[in-house]
């Protein structure tokens, strides 16, 4: 089994409490819809991180700045999206909380130039409050060396 959406709702299927998808129809189209929109942000921040690796002379500052845009509206949705409620979706952790905070962290890892703590207060707090929770301490993204593929 591969693809993290298939596994999650196979994971969902197998252990229903507490469900990573919600069963309203409403709240479970709209963590889906942010769980799309986060894969397409932390895309966005691959392409830019892969495009910056490229020797100076290749790298194409059109492209960057597409991706980028990618992102800065991509966090503006989430922000807008989460107003000053404590979770994404409904009244309970959800796929859509998991995707948004995983994002952020990644922002942080690899985009750091952005400052969104600094320029969206509530997804800052919405962040304060949730990077304590044990399973995003333990698999809180680190930095690696990412070595280039050899011929």
């Amino acid at each position: 089994m591969f693809d993290s959406k298939v596994i999650n709702q196979y994971l969902d299927y197998l252990e229903p409490n507490p469900l990573l998808y919600p069963r309203s129809f409403q709240e479970n189209i709209s963590a889906r819809l942010l769980e799309t929109v986060a894969d397409g942000i932390c895309d966005s921040v691959v392409l830019v991180f892969l495009e910056n690796s490229r020797n100076k002379d290749l790298r194409s500052k059109n492209w960057i700045k597409r991706q980028e845009k990618k992102i800065f509206e991509g966090v503006e949705y989430l922000s807008n999206y989460l107003k000053d409620k404590q979770f994404f979706v409904g009244n309970s952790f959800s796929i859509a909380d998991i995707s948004c905070f995983s994002c952020l962290e990644y922002i942080d890892l690899r985009f750091p130039k952005f400052e969104w703590k600094n320029r969206y207060k509530n997804l800052n707090k919405y962040w304060n409050i949730h990077k304590i929770r044990d399973s995003f301490k333990k698999t809180k993204p680190k930095t690696q060396i990412i070595e280039p593929i050899q011929d």
